[in-house]
């Protein structure tokens, strides 16, 4: 499991489990892996990009900012977002294009 990471402004995604996956031992109710308080942001392709990824949990996190917030490839089972904040355009990312008001 992972606790506390950022991953912004990555070349293409910010977490990728692509080729191989990860797949923790787990089971729906108890995912064997959790990603408690992450942050991925402004990344120009994927925030999160599975591919043969599960049983895990994200939680207490936030996704924000990127083209995509999470893509699911060949393979992906139980993926489950808890207490996890997703915002395709923040209010950050609107004041810096200046699409929204600074009040």
């Amino acid at each position: 499991s992972f606790r506390d990471n950022v991953a912004h402004s990555c070349k293409e995604a910010g977490m990728v489990t692509y080729f191989r996956g990860w797949k923790p031992e787990g089971t729906h109710d108890e995912p064997g892996g959790v990603w408690d308080n992450f942050k991925v942001y402004k990344n120009p392709y994927n925030g999160f990009k599975f591919h043969q990824t599960g049983p895990i949990k994200i939680v207490n996190s936030v996704i924000a900012d990127n083209t995509v917030g999470v893509m699911y490839g060949n393979g992906v089972w139980e993926v489950h977002l808890e207490n996890t904040i997703v915002d395709g355009a923040s209010k950050d990312w609107r004041l810096r294009l200046g699409k929204g008001c600074s009040s």
